[in-house]
């Protein structure tokens, strides 16, 4: 899983913010306001809080541990301070 994704959505002159992975179970999500300062306001917000659940920007993948019908177990390190520690990476499709 690599996070979600946030980006700004125009349709019909009204400002929306469109929400999506790249995985199949997550459904794409659109959202619309008029108010301009109001949506980019949203965006940020929902960009900040969906870059803290990306893993891959606090973590480096250093090598596979092990394989399972549902998941993979990574020995990662830590960016901030270089801690080893396995993660389970789970494919939900």
């Amino acid at each position: 899983m690599h996070g979600l994704y946030v980006e700004p959505y125009f349709t019909k002159g009204i400002m929306g913010v469109r929400i999506f992975h790249d995985s199949d179970y997550f459904k794409e999500k659109t959202y619309f306001h008029k108010d301009q300062k109001c949506m980019d306001k949203w965006i940020n917000a929902i960009k900040h809080e969906a870059a803290y659940h990306d893993v891959t920007k606090k973590y480096d993948k250093l090598r596979v541990l092990g394989k399972g019908k549902f998941s993979t177990v990574f020995l990662c390190r830590s960016h901030e301070d270089e801690e080893l520690l396995a993660m389970k990476f789970i494919d939900k499709k």
